[in-house]
């Protein structure tokens, strides 16, 4: 189950938010002007960025464990996280990508 989303800038993590129903309009700060982010009905999407070609914009709403939003010039990932099943959830990560 989906219970919140974290958001990667240069990879690193700077934003931890729980999924939530309301609507909430947050900005991230990335290396070519930032994006906007919107969460509602336990989505998330990005709204607007400032790279040429808008891909993370067109990539929509994501809401499952595991669904990413990937913008390559603004280096922003943004993770959706479940609920971890066992306590020895220190390593979550499968991969990297350099």
């Amino acid at each position: 189950k989906a219970s919140k989303v974290e958001i990667y800038v240069d990879g690193n993590l700077q934003y931890v938010y729980p999924l939530q129903e309301e609507e909430r309009d947050i900005f991230v700060d990335t290396n070519i002007g930032g994006v906007n982010v919107k969460f509602k009905d336990n989505m998330v999407r990005v709204t607007t960025s400032n790279s040429p070609l808008k891909l993370n914009v067109k990539q929509g709403w994501i809401k499952n464990p595991g669904e990413v939003i990937i913008g390559v010039p603004d280096r922003l990932l943004i993770k959706i996280v479940g609920d971890s099943k066992n306590n020895n959830n220190d390593n979550d990560l499968d991969f990297i990508i350099r």
